[in-house]
């Protein structure tokens, strides 16, 4: 029974080697954004712990759902590559093959690793918004946005870019009052969708847009409709 137990912890413990090797190799990447060893070593642990979880989850006929997919895909499209070069490294070295979902959450933790001081909430959070907007642009001005598209993928990363300077209380207030005054007149149901959005981010999350970021989303919410018409 011994020599058993001791024979599955050698194995169990080969495997969790060749994960953290992966995870060492995927860090690596991105060590460059990464500001201290005690941080790599840190992001290194927590995607091996993921990566190992994901496995037993697996072997166990466990998968999770992944709604923020194409969200994260558009959000972080190196990140997420990379994540699927995880997905196929573990194929390789274990011989286990996790879902195309376990890509969104290995993405995740790489953005993490990538800007100090984040954490997987406040990354979760900015997809989050945007899965919201996008929801709620959908809905207001009835069309289907092509998740796939570049058109898409660009305003994404805006969509990113406010969350950013949002949650860091950085709000835009350049007064442009008065070009808002008139845009609204002018596209009465982009400006009705953009106050909605706004309306929506402060009472999920609690960020007021000025003006000025109203303006910045009627903007992009503008250009996303009018092209995927086009």
């Amino acid at each position: 029974m011994h020599v058993i137990l001791m024979l599955c912890w050698i194995k169990s413990m080969k495997i969790m080697t060749m994960i953290w090797n992966i995870c060492m190799d995927i860090i690596m990447k991105v060590r460059s954004a990464i500001t201290s060893m005690v941080q790599e070593q840190r992001k290194t642990i927590t995607m091996a712990d993921h990566i190992a979880f994901a496995q037993q989850r697996e072997k166990q006929g466990i998968r999770l759902a992944a709604p923020l997919h194409y969200d994260v895909q558009h959000l972080y499209p190196r990140e997420y590559e990379l994540g699927l070069q995880a997905l196929e490294t573990v194929r390789l070295r274990t011989g286990s093959s996790l879902p195309r979902s376990e890509a969104v959450s290995i993405a995740l933790h790489i953005v993490n690793a990538e800007l100090e001081g984040s954490d997987l909430s406040s990354t979760l959070t900015a997809v989050e918004v945007l899965d919201e907007v996008t929801t709620s642009v959908e809905q207001e001005l009835g069309i289907v946005l092509n998740r796939e598209s570049y058109n898409y993928a660009r305003f994404a990363m805006h969509i990113q870019f406010l969350v950013r300077r949002l949650s860091a209380g950085a709000a835009m207030e350049q007064g442009s009052g008065k070009m808002l005054d008139e845009l609204s007149r002018e596209y009465p149901a982009v400006y009705h969708c953009a106050c909605t959005v706004a309306q929506n981010i402060e009472q999920r999350h609690g960020w007021h847009c000025s003006r000025d970021e109203v303006l910045y989303l009627m903007l992009h919410i503008y250009r996303v409709q009018s092209r995927e018409n086009g």
